[in-house]
């Protein structure tokens, strides 16, 4: 019986992926946009592994605005080179399994995915902060949700010695 291969073991060399933006016009004015630039990034990703994204960047001629590809934007943050789903595996492991730095970097290890340790606290801070802005803009949904649903049960209990400060 075979071993599954995971794609992150397919290559050899490390592959370079292609991403432009899926408009041809404007958004803004709907002028035809045009190459400005390309470049080349390293990214890391749980589910690829390491591979190179070459980015086609478009610029509308008539009022400047910049388009960059949508896809590489849903798969790693701006200037990171780790994906979004490092970056969540990251704080979800550090502040839901309360594992260490070093536990997080040997497990990551284990996936052919190299990082240091004060990275891998840059990951979690940065976590933490997009969790922050993910309640913030969500905040008027979920309280329409829990006013539909009657409110909900809020439990304290500070029963302990006299002097505590609970």
């Amino acid at each position: 019986m075979s071993e599954a291969i995971e794609l992150r073991e397919l290559f050899r060399r490390i592959p370079q992926l292609y991403f432009a933006p899926t408009t041809d016009n404007c958004g803004v004015c709907g002028e035809v946009l045009r190459v400005r630039k390309s470049r080349t990034v390293t990214v890391i990703s749980l589910d690829i592994g390491t591979f190179r994204a070459h980015e086609t960047i478009r610029f509308c001629p008539a009022c400047g605005t910049e388009y960059g590809s949508e896809e590489l934007r849903a798969m790693r943050p701006v200037r990171c080179r780790f994906g979004y789903d490092v970056l969540v595996y990251v704080g979800r492991t550090m502040f839901g399994e309360c594992r260490t730095e070093e536990e997080i970097q040997r497990l990551l290890n284990r996936n052919r995915i190299g990082i240091s340790r004060r990275e891998i606290s840059y990951l979690a801070q940065k976590f933490i902060i997009y969790l922050s802005i993910a309640h913030r803009q969500s905040q008027r949904e979920v309280k329409k949700l829990l006013g539909r649903n009657g409110g909900y049960i809020l439990h304290l209990d500070a029963t302990c010695e006299g002097d505590s400060p609970h």
